[in-house]
């Protein structure tokens, strides 16, 4: 981390490598916290809550749509990411991302959402 301070001109500046690490960071937070907690707190609740009706739907479809919030402003930062810093090995990781929102989306079509639902069928106790 490089922080530039000129002190006879009362200036100071971070680099940029500085601001790109900051950012890394952020993008992982966000999607740890969009992916990691709040979309799959909805999902247990549309799983173990129905038995609160109507209300569980309500809390699920928020858990949601707050996730998808975080995840969307993680692509963001990520697509940020990648045009600042061009890193050369995250091919890996961005392809395995893209894929995945792609599924997650799908998940929510209602023409696809029967591949979904039938996996849910053949997994449930």
């Amino acid at each position: 981390m490089t922080h530039i301070v000129e002190h006879r001109a009362g200036v100071s500046a971070s680099s940029p490598a500085d601001s790109s690490a900051r950012l890394a960071k952020a993008h992982g937070a966000v999607q740890v916290m969009g992916w990691g907690l709040l979309l799959p707190i909805g999902a247990l609740i549309a799983r173990y809550c129905q038995a609160w009706d109507p209300a569980w739907f309500y809390v699920h479809v928020g858990f949601q749509s707050i996730g998808f919030i975080f995840v969307m402003a993680g692509i963001g930062t990520g697509v940020v990411l990648s045009h600042r810093v061009r890193p050369s090995g995250f091919y890996t990781h961005r392809g395995l991302g893209i894929i995945i929102f792609f599924f997650a989306c799908l998940q929510v079509n209602k023409p696809y959402n029967y591949l979904f639902s039938s996996f849910m069928l053949m997994t449930a106790e």
